[in-house]
């Protein structure tokens, strides 16, 4: 076996530690409220509901799906979650340094890409998110195309698409037109790989009458509610940076958020190279991440174009950086070592926070408004949370409504129709228990009347009782029960 160089063993170890830094993520209590309403629909999985048709979702079922078998072995744990993030993004950082060092760049950048795909390129990991579980997707799709392996190129986007709409329609779209430089038979090949995997979930939804609600929930409804004029994705181009600056001494990513005006900037100048390298003559491999940077850039500053979701879609660009020997040279190192140094100052800082070995599930289950809830019901109630209700129904009682989140109209992510089916399902079903919680995250205080849910028929004020500090600070959540039993 050849010598490792001093380069290319320091990059190994490098790779190595960060796989270590890694570690202490799992047993983080953070949580975004995306997560649990994964989470829940996972326990809706196993309770023996059908997506789209029992429970309303604008995302594809893979993610829950994996989800649901996950738990199937453990049973319900934030902590299992976590773990598979963890894995799923150590196999992403593999996979960056090979796309890279196929695209010939040193084994020195080409580890540079996967130091920072999770230190600084998404405020809210390790949440179980349909985000990062499909990067590995979509590199496995990219590395197909690399080898020339368009079946397996095909399979792996439509993978992808199955975690999320736009990320397997870009990536697909990088695959068929690489294919087409080979031939209409590449083409052919990637077209029937995407539906190995869409094949089985089509069959599956098409066999419990829900495959038209597929259409209408994945298709119809993110098209004319996600981003509309006003509402909550309607945002500019960067916003929040400042925002997330400042609560990041709260926040569980501290500093970390300096990364992200760096990308900011990074990603349409990225955009800009990637196009002048497809006019120019370059090979496959380099090809490949030059189409990724521009499919996955537009997917970018198409959607929710905060500081979050844009720095989220860096990683392609950032790979493409890697194979520019001087341009790599002059901007990864230094953004690795800053985000690095930066990720251990805030472990050593909060060892409470990131250093405990305590389950997640232990801390959470003992939350106050968790408490409140098992202590005013019993196991066969169902409750009712809004506008976000996934961390209420993993850690208390089943949901007794098809929407684990339902949104104020004005923002975009619900009509005047879905509320009204709300109240009704509050009439019909009287679940035990409905939690109120401010419709916004952040929110310092809860004002009733302003809640989209209230007046509720035939409920009483219990009482209120509080988020886990480690969501956003805390915050109140106001709980009623029947006024007759």
């Amino acid at each position: 076996m050849p010598a490792l160089s001093p380069r290319r063993a320091l990059a190994v170890l490098g790779l190595a530690a960060w796989a270590l830094a890694l570690l202490p993520y799992i047993f983080t209590s953070n949580f975004t409220d995306d997560e649990f309403t994964c989470l829940n629909h996972a326990l809706r999985l196993l309770a023996g509901q059908v997506p789209y048709r029992d429970f309303f979702e604008f995302v594809p079922p893979l993610s829950y799906m994996l989800a649901a078998g996950l738990f199937a072995a453990t049973g319900p744990s934030l902590l299992a979650a976590h773990a598979v993030v963890v894995a799923a993004l150590a196999l992403a950082a593999w996979q960056l340094a090979d796309l890279a060092r196929r695209a010939g760049a040193t084994w020195w950048l080409a580890v540079q890409p996967g130091l920072l795909l999770c230190f600084g390129l998404y405020r809210h990991f390790p949440a179980y998110s349909h985000h990062w579980l499909a990067v590995p997707a979509v590199l496995a799709a990219m590395q197909g195309a690399q080898r020339e392996r368009w079946l397996a190129a095909g399979a792996a986007a439509g993978l992808a698409g199955l975690m999320l709409q736009t990320d397997g329609a870009a990536a697909w779209l990088v695959v068929a037109i690489a294919a087409l430089w080979s031939g209409r038979r590449a083409l052919a090949a990637v077209a029937a790989g995407a539906l190995l995997p869409l094949g089985p979930v089509v069959a599956y939804l098409a066999a419990h009458q829900a495959l038209g609600a597929a259409i209408q929930d994945l298709w119809s409804w993110p098209r004319a509610n996600y981003r509309i004029p006003g509402g909550i994705n309607d945002v500019p181009y960067g916003s929040d940076f400042f925002r997330e600056l400042l609560l990041a001494p709260e926040g569980p990513l501290l500093a970390l958020n300096m990364v992200y005006m760096a990308l900011l900037y990074l990603l349409p100048p990225a955009m800009a190279v990637t196009a002048l390298v497809l006019l120019a003559r370059g090979d496959q491999q380099r090809r490949v991440l030059a189409l990724a940077a521009l499919a996955l850039g537009a997917v970018a500053v198409t959607g929710r174009t905060d500081v979050v979701h844009i720095a989220a879609y860096a990683y392609p660009a950032l790979l493409l950086a890697a194979t520019f020997p001087r341009a790599g040279a002059a901007l990864l190192p230094g953004m690795s070592a800053a985000t690095c140094a930066l990720f251990l100052a805030m472990v050593v800082g909060r060892p409470g926070t990131w250093l405990s070995l305590r389950s997640p599930d232990a801390r959470l289950a003992q939350s106050d408004v968790i408490r409140f809830i098992q202590q005013h019901s019993a196991p066969g109630d169902t409750i009712l949370g809004m506008p976000w209700g996934g961390f209420f129904y993993f850690y208390g009682r089943p949901a007794a409504s098809r929407f684990t989140l339902l949104l104020h109209p004005r923002e975009g992510y619900a009509r005047e129709p879905q509320v009204a089916e709300a109240y009704e399902e509050i009439r019909a079903r009287r679940p035990k228990l409905v939690l109120l919680a401010p419709e916004m995250r952040g929110h310092a205080h809860f004002q009733l009347y302003d809640h989209f849910l209230y007046p509720l028929p035939g409920y009483r004020l219990l009482g209120e009782a509080d988020m886990p500090h480690d969501h956003n600070g805390g915050y109140p959540v106001l709980i009623f029960g029947r006024d007759k039993p």
